[in-house]
């Protein structure tokens, strides 16, 4: 049986690391498909200058020419016990072990090999949970990645116009695109 990967994250913006992740499930056969949960909630640069948003972030997504089996998933408002409404891609793409539309389904999270507690932290949350799950819970082997890249270290190159450094983070032919994107208000 096939296996659908969640990949939850922040994704302010997306770099090479990422879609590398992508790319390593998304590539492989035994993938039915992956599916990427990312909030609302705009990231900025250390001079707040640059803020990217969840509409930016899939734009700039769109230029690395993703899969077909990749999709995005909807982040759903959620409430904490103060009354605050917040967003929480981790709890939403654990929320995908106890829907229906994914009963009897294979389902794993997506992660770096930088950060190897991903999968004990979702397995932790869904067994924590009192109520069956529908999906199976499947673990996936974890996707080799450009080390050390973040999403903060690429906004703080853009702010700084640090042209050298984004190349670190994103592949010449769409740079200039990139930059177009982020930029734009």
């Amino acid at each position: 049986m096939k296996t659908i990967i969640v990949i939850p994250g922040g994704f302010k913006p997306p770099h090479r690391g990422h879609i590398e992740m992508i790319n390593h499930y998304a590539m492989n056969e035994n993938i039915e498909k992956v599916i990427i949960f990312s909030g609302s909630t705009p990231r900025t640069s250390k001079d707040k200058g640059l803020v990217v948003s969840k509409q930016k972030s899939i734009e700039l997504f769109n230029l690395f020419n993703l899969s077909d089996k990749v999709c995005f998933g909807k982040v759903a408002e959620r409430i904490s016990s103060t009354g605050v409404v917040y967003e929480n891609p981790f709890m939403d793409a654990v929320d995908v072990l106890f829907d229906e539309n994914f009963s009897g389904k294979n389902i794993a999270i997506g992660f770096p090999m930088k950060e190897p507690s991903y999968a004990d932290r979702y397995e932790s949350i869904a067994m924590s949970i009192d109520k069956p799950m529908v999906a199976n819970l499947v673990r996936m082997t974890p996707a080799e990645t450009t080390d050390n890249l973040s999403a903060t270290d690429l906004r703080n190159a853009i702010q700084d116009n640090d042209l050298e450094g984004l190349k670190r983070f994103v592949p010449d032919s769409i740079i200039e695109k990139y930059i177009k994107i982020l930029i734009k208000k």
